[in-house]
């Protein structure tokens, strides 16, 4: 990770102009949370945070997307929810006082965003009405669409993501839909770890439901219909 100078990086990148919200965020922010902050540069595939983790910081992202993922022990996870620019990560921890965070927080791509002491970050919206609401505001704009995009959030297999993937995101080529990301890619946008995505293409592959073209994953018109069908399953299990 790579720090950088904070006033520098607010003007170089003249984010006040282009985003009222971060403009209204930073116009909000104390001496204090000046002082002690840090711009921050995550790339791709790194984690702001792990579950697990010690609970030090929220963090307000400025560019980039990054992907929340739960997983447990028994190989289920929650389907992953995307985070971009102008969202805080590390609110719910921080202000129900938890010692770890809930939940890992990948980049899917290159990230710059604001680092801010737990501590301090609870002093300033206690002390500051605007931010508080700010923060709410932002909070629950996150909650509302993610449940419009993906229905109530449910505990799902892990294969049901992958293949949910690969099925909307595969493109036609010819004969074949051909999905063009990176395996490392699918990992990251599905939350599952590389390891176990190679063992269901292997599984995939031996039941007859996908193939590779060009080492990408691929299938055909049928095999599509019986990914569907599989896929429903796995749901209803």
């Amino acid at each position: 990770m790579k720090t950088r100078d904070y006033e520098s990086a607010f003007i170089l990148g003249n984010l006040k102009d282009k985003n009222p919200f971060l403009n209204d965020i930073f116009t909000q922010m104390s001496v204090d949370v000046k002082n002690n902050s840090r711009v921050l540069n995550l790339e791709v595939n790194d984690s702001i945070c792990r579950k697990g983790d010690e609970t030090n910081y929220v963090f307000i992202v400025l560019k980039g997307e990054l992907v929340v993922i739960n997983e447990f022990e028994s190989g289920k996870i929650f389907e992953p929810v995307t985070i971009q620019h102008s969202d805080f990560i590390g609110v719910v921890e921080a202000m129900l006082q938890y010692d770890d965070y809930i939940s890992t927080v990948s980049a899917t791509e290159d990230v710059e965003y604001i680092r801010i002491p737990k501590d301090i970050f609870l002093t300033w919206i206690q002390n500051n009405t605007r931010i508080s609401n700010l923060v709410l505001e932002s909070v629950c704009k996150n909650f509302s669409q993610n449940m419009q995009e993906s229905g109530e959030q449910v505990l799902l297999d892990s294969m049901y993501l992958f293949i949910g993937r690969i099925l909307k995101h595969a493109k036609k080529e010819g004969n074949l839909f051909v999905l063009s990301e990176t395996r490392e890619k699918t990992a990251i946008r599905t939350g599952i770890n590389l390891r176990t995505l190679y063992r269901y293409i292997k599984k995939l592959k031996q039941m007859n439901y996908i193939v590779t073209h060009q080492r990408k994953i691929a299938f055909t018109n049928d095999q599509k219909e019986k990914l569907f069908i599989y896929n429903q399953a796995l749901r209803n299990k």
